[in-house]
This record gives C-alpha cells, sequence and structure tokens, in this order.
C-alpha cells in the first residue's frame, strides 16, 4: 500500500515537472521567434537586395 501511494507521489512529481518545463518552453519559444525574425527584419532593411 504505502509502495504505491510512494509510486504514485513519483509520478506526480514527475508530471509538474513535465509541465513547467512545457510551460517554461512554451513562454520561451515564442520571445525566441520574435527576436529572430525582428533580427531577420533588421538584415532585411540593411540589405534590401538580398531579401526582396
Amino acid at each position: 500500500m504505502l509502495r504505491s501511494v510512494r509510486w504514485g507521489f513519483l509520478l506526480e512529481k514527475q508530471q509538474l515537472c513535465i509541465w513547467f518545463l512545457e510551460k517554461i518552453f512554451l513562454n520561451l519559444i515564442p520571445k525566441i521567434r520574435d527576436k529572430r525574425a525582428k533580427a531577420v527584419e533588421a538584415v532585411a532593411a540593411q540589405h534590401p537586395v538580398v531579401y526582396s
């Protein structure tokens, strides 16, 4: 009985970690995309011939 409770706790902890990591990544990815898009726009503005 105690063993299954401990196992359930570990699984719950693992789920929490996965959820936490997903949340961090979901928050980070758009920011990284925005930065990359802005960098590309800046380069495109400096070199209009290459990206037109």
